[in-house]
């Protein structure tokens, strides 16, 4: 096992898992697939793994609604986790019975796909590579945020501009105070 990974390589498959390449969310929904998957009584390791669970029973396994495991399920097949049969069968009288994925895990997900860089070095714990920032629609909304919090604490500002809730030439409500505007960056 490597102990320092450059962030712009792949690591070692003994370092990553199917949990780093997804979210919580999508990772849980992945998570209750799997043991779905191979529970049955007949499973052998070799087995192909497939899911024909009802989106319910994924839910109830999670304890979460089934449109956040429907997006999942989705979310899943988007980035190769799950292959979709399309084949859905119909049972008598014409209903949709539950549909058919095969579950792909990590070891055969790796092969096509690379690992994220590890973030911590494993021996040391030290950050690897440089610190992201803020995407700039999250820095414009804190800095509006700021703005509207220190306007709101000093009210009155003492040269002639009082608080007032304005609009900007784009049509984006935000506080100002008149006449004198006040941006902070």
């Amino acid at each position: 096992m490597t102990a320092h990974v450059p962030s712009d390589t792949n690591i070692p498959l003994q370092l990553c898992h199917a949990r780093r390449h997804m979210s919580a969310s999508v990772f849980m929904t992945y998570d209750a697939v799997i043991a779905m998957a191979k529970s049955s009584s007949s499973y052998d390791p070799s087995d192909v793994l497939f899911f024909y669970g009802k989106i319910s029973t994924v839910a109830n396994h999670n304890n979460r609604s089934r449109d956040i495991e429907h997006a999942n399920i989705k979310i899943l097949v988007a980035e190769g986790w799950l292959l979709d049969d399309e084949k859905q069968p119909r049972w008598r009288a014409g209903q949709w019975g539950t549909r058919r994925y095969l579950v792909i895990e990590h070891d055969f997900y790796a092969k096509d796909h690379s690992c994220p860089p590890l973030r911590y070095d494993p021996k040391t714990g030290n950050r690897i590579g440089e610190q992201g920032s803020l995407g700039k629609g999250l820095i414009e909304i804190n800095r509006r945020r700021r703005e509207k919090r220190l306007l709101k604490n000093q009210g009155d500002l003492g040269f002639g501009g009082t608080v007032t809730e304005g609009s900007d030439t784009d049509g984006d409500r935000r506080f100002c105070h008149k006449p004198v505007s006040l941006y902070l960056y």
